[in-house]
This record gives C-alpha cells, sequence and structure tokens, in this order.
C-alpha cells in the first residue's frame, strides 16, 4: 500500500493514496487528491474530494462521487449512485442501477435511465432523455431533442420543444404536443390534446378524447372528432371531415370531399364543395347544396332548399336537380320544384309551375305505366271509377265520365239504333211505295174522264198517263141508258210497278 501527503492513508494490497487526507481502503484502490476518497477493491477517485465507493468504482473530478459497484463519475461534481451507473460532465447525477447521465447538470434517476445533454433529465425505470434540457419522467419515457419533455409511463416525445404528457403518449416533431393517456402528436408543432387523441403533420391538432387529426393544419375538436385533409376542420363530438378545406362544425356532422362542408348537428356533406347546413340535412354530389332542415339533395349541383325555415324537407335527386318549396321534390337531371311548396317535378327537365302539383317529364317525354292494364290494379279499384283527362299543357283531372257512363251510352245507343233500323225499314217502306204512289198518280191520269157524244149510245176511250217517270194504261167505257143517264167505266195499269187501277161511275143530266 502507499499513501503520500499528510493525513492520507492507503489500506489494503496495492492500495495508493496521493494528497493531503486522502484515503484509499481495498485491494488496488487509488485516491488522488486533497481529501479524496476510494472504498473498495479496484475503487478510483480523482480529484479534491472525489468519492469512489464500491468495487470498480470511479470518481473523477473535484467533488465527484461514484457509489456503487462499477459506478463512475466523471466531471466536477458528478455524482453516480447506483450498480453500473454512469455520470459524466460537471454536475451531473446518475441515480439508480445502469442509470447513465452525460452532459453538464445533466440528471437520470431510476434502474436503466439515461440522460443525454445539459441538463437533461431522466426520470424513471428505463426513462431516458436526450438532448439539451430534454426531460423523461416516467417509466420508460423517452425524449428526445433540446427542451423535448416525456412525462408518463411509455411516454415519447421526440423533436425540439416536444412534449408527450400521458401514459403511452407520444409526440414527435418539433414543438409537437401530445397530452393524455395514448396521445399521439405527429409533425412540427402537432397538438394531440386528449385521452388516445391523434394529432398528424404540421400544425395540426386533435382535442378531446380519441379525436383525430390527419393533414396540414387539420383540426379536430371534439370526443371522436375526425379532419382528414389539410386544413380540414371537425368540431363537435363524432363530426367527421375528410378532404382538404372539408369541415364539420357540430355533433355528428360528416363532410366528406374537397371544400364539404356540414354545418349542423347530423348533417352531412359527400362531395367536391357539397354544402349542408341545415339539421339535420344531407347533401352527395360535387357541389350539392341541402340547406333547409331535413333537406337532401343528390347528384352534382344538386340544391335542397333555401334556409332553415325556407323549403323545409325539401328533396332534389339528380345533376342539377333544383327543390326549393317546402315538401317539394325533384327527381331527374335538371328538374325543378320552381319554388313550389309541395310539388314533385319526375324526369329529366321536368318543371313545376303550381304549388302541390305533380310534373312527369317534359313535352317531349312519352308516358307509360304498365301496372295499370294489371288484374291487382283493376282489383284494387273501388267506389266510381273515372276517365283522366289533359289539356295542352298537360294538365291531368279526372273527368266527369267513366266507365260506367260509357256502359249507360252504349246501352242507349244501341236502343237508338234499334229505333233507327226500325225507322230505316220505314223509310225503305217509303221509298218503295213513293213509285207505286207516282205510278197510282199516272194511272189516275190516264183514267181521265171522256166524253159520250149526244147522238151516240156507247162509247169506248184508251189513254196513257205518266207522272214524275212513271207511266200507266187506262182505258174507259160509257153506256147511255136513257137521256137522263150514262154509266161509265174504267180500268188502268202501270208499266213498271204492275199497279191497276179501276173506276165506275154514273152521270145523270136533264
Amino acid at each position: 500500500a502507499t499513501a503520500v501527503g499528510v493525513l492520507s492513508a492507503a489500506t489494503g494490497a496495492s492500495a495508493s493514496a496521493f494528497g493531503q487526507a486522502a484515503n484509499a481502503a481495498g485491494t488496488n484502490a487509488t485516491a488522488v487528491g486533497v481529501a479524496s476518497a476510494a472504498t473498495g477493491a479496484s475503487a478510483s477517485a480523482f480529484g479534491q474530494a472525489a468519492n469512489a465507493a464500491g468495487t470498480n468504482a470511479t470518481a473523477v473530478g473535484v467533488l465527484s462521487a461514484a457509489t456503487g459497484a462499477s459506478a463512475s463519475a466523471f466531471g466536477q461534481a458528478a455524482n453516480a449512485t447506483g450498480t453500473n451507473a454512469t455520470a459524466v460532465g460537471v454536475g451531473s447525477l446518475a441515480n439508480g442501477d445502469s442509470a447513465t447521465a452525460t452532459g453538464e447538470f445533466s440528471n437520470a434517476t431510476g434502474v436503466n435511465a439515461s440522460a443525454f445533454g445539459q441538463a437533461a433529465n431522466a426520470n424513471g425505470a428505463t426513462a431516458t432523455a436526450i438532448g439539451s434540457f430534454s426531460s423523461a419522467i416516467g417509466a420508460s419515457a423517452s425524449a428526445f431533442g433540446q427542451g423535448a419533455n416525456a412525462t408518463g409511463t411509455n411516454a415519447t416525445a421526440t423533436g425540439v420543444g416536444s412534449a408527450a404528457n400521458g401514459d403511452g403518449a407520444t409526440a414527435a416533431g418539433e414543438f409537437s404536443h401530445a397530452t393524455g393517456v395514448n396521445a399521439s402528436a405527429f409533425g412540427q408543432a402537432a397538438n394531440a390534446n386528449g385521452a388516445a387523441a391523434t394529432a398528424i403533420g404540421s400544425f395540426s391538432s386533435a382535442v378531446g378524447a380519441s379525436a383525430s387529426a390527419t393533414g396540414y393544419q387539420a383540426y379536430a375538436n371534439g370526443a371522436n372528432a375526425t379532419a382528414t385533409g389539410a386544413r380540414s376542420v371537425a368540431y363537435g363530438a363524432t363530426a367527421t371531415a375528410y378532404g382538404q378545406g372539408a369541415s364539420a362544425i357540430a355533433d355528428r356532422a360528416t363532410a366528406i370531399g374537397q371544400g364539404a362542408s356540414a354545418t349542423q348537428i347530423g348533417a352531412t356533406a359527400i362531395g367536391q364543395g357539397a354544402v349542408a347546413s341545415a339539421d339535420p340535412t344531407t347533401a352527395v354530389g360535387s357541389g350539392a347544396q341541402a340547406l333547409s332542415n331535413n333537406a337532401s339533395a343528390f347528384g352534382a349541383g344538386a340544391t335542397a332548399g333555401l334556409a332553415p325555415g325556407v323549403g323545409d324537407n325539401a328533396t332534389a335527386i339528380g345533376q342539377g336537380a333544383v327543390a326549393t318549396g317546402t315538401n317539394s321534390t325533384a327527381l331527374g337531371r335538371g328538374a325543378s320544384t320552381n319554388g313550389f311548396a309541395g310539388s314533385t317535378a319526375i324526369g329529366a327537365g321536368a318543371v313545376n309551375t303550381a304549388p302541390n302539383q305533380v310534373t312527369l317529364g317534359t313535352s317531349a317525354t312519352t308516358l307509360m305505366v304498365p301496372g295499370v292494364t294489371s288484374a291487382a290494379s283493376a282489383a284494387a279499384q273501388s267506389g266510381v271509377t273515372k276517365f283522366i283527362s289533359t289539356d295542352a299543357e298537360g294538365h291531368a283531372a279526372a273527368s266527369a265520365y267513366g266507365p260506367q257512363d260509357i256502359a249507360a251510352l252504349s246501352a242507349s245507343v244501341g236502343g237508338m239504333q234499334q229505333s233507327v233500323a226500325g225507322l230505316q225499314q220505314s223509310v225503305n217502306a217509303v221509298q218503295q211505295s213513293i213509285p207505286r204512289a207516282y205510278e197510282g198518280t199516272a194511272i189516275a191520269i190516264a183514267l181521265g174522264a171522256a166524253a159520250l157524244p149526244d147522238n151516240k149510245r156507247y162509247a169506248i176511250s184508251a189513254n196513257v198517263g205518266t207522272f214524275r217517270g212513271e207511266s200507266a194504261f187506262g182505258g174507259s167505257a160509257q153506256l147511255r141508258v136513257s137521256d137522263n143517264l150514262v154509266l161509265n167505266a174504267g180500268i188502268g195499269a202501270g208499266f213498271r210497278e204492275g199497279g191497276v187501277g179501276a173506276r165506275v161511275g154514273a152521270t145523270w143530266a136533264w
């Protein structure tokens, strides 16, 4: 053993003490410096008041201290306490088995804790802090980067100024912050605040339990809110925004598509620039708009309603379809209810012209309803049925007449037909009688009177008569019975109809 200096002491085989009051106690122990102390086999202390206590312990530097088997302290006032503990740097502190503190005023406290960098602080079993002023507090906590701060079991902060506060929290990115159990923030200045909240992207922010924001400046605020896309915004419980600039600002609101916007509770907007702005509304399609309460718009550029209270319950389906009246419906490309309440326009280009009206297609549209001819449709009818009539503009209405009227009319027509048939028979009979009548006239003409001379007792005459195309022959005879009495007789016959006429007479003269 070797002791050199006033009050120095060396105890143990090959022990060495150099300096005033230096103390080396242990086999191969070495103490060098005023008031230095090396206690333990192969312990080494170098520097004024340096203290190495433990087998293979090493303390190098003024006021340095290494306590524990294989503990090592290097630097003024460096302190390593624990088996295999290591402290390197002025004022550094390693407290715990296998703890390591490297850097001026660095601090590693806990089994396997590690602190690297000026004023780095690792406090907890297996905690790791790397970077000046970094801090990892909690079992297995990790902080990487200047000023990085991880607080909580398994918390991890990576990046200058990053902070992870909560068990399992993770912050990765310059000035990123994750606060809450299992919260995660990834990206420059990303912020996740809430249990299981996740923010991914530069300046993204997720606030609320299980909130998620993904994309540059994406913002999700509310339990289970989700914003995905650059500058997307989801504000409200379970609000969801997907797409660049998409915004869902109300509980359960959903906006999907670039610039899509849903701004009322339960509203849904899907499509680029789609807007659902009343409670609750649905807009699906590029530029689709649902603007009134319970309004629905489906199709590119479709519009349902005008504003809350104006056009409520409107539905527009089809590209460019427009339903802006209360309880109105437009179905088809370019269909429009024209602002009329209760109206329905069905078909491409169909347009309503009055409230509570149903318009089917345009003037170029043909209308077919196959089910009208089915037996089931007929069976479903009850009461008096009517015909449907239309005007030049296509307005349809029930006429005053129906099938039963046609049946009655048919019966009447049948009776009239019978009457006409009888009349026709009469006319035919009359038509047949006319030639006979004409012939009778011709017979009468042919039977014209004949004169009997005064000095004659007998006279016979023959004549031919004609009337309206009918001709007849007539013959007559006269007999003078006395000077005062003459008898006469005649007979005539028609040439075509075969009619026969006769006459007898007497002439009394005095």
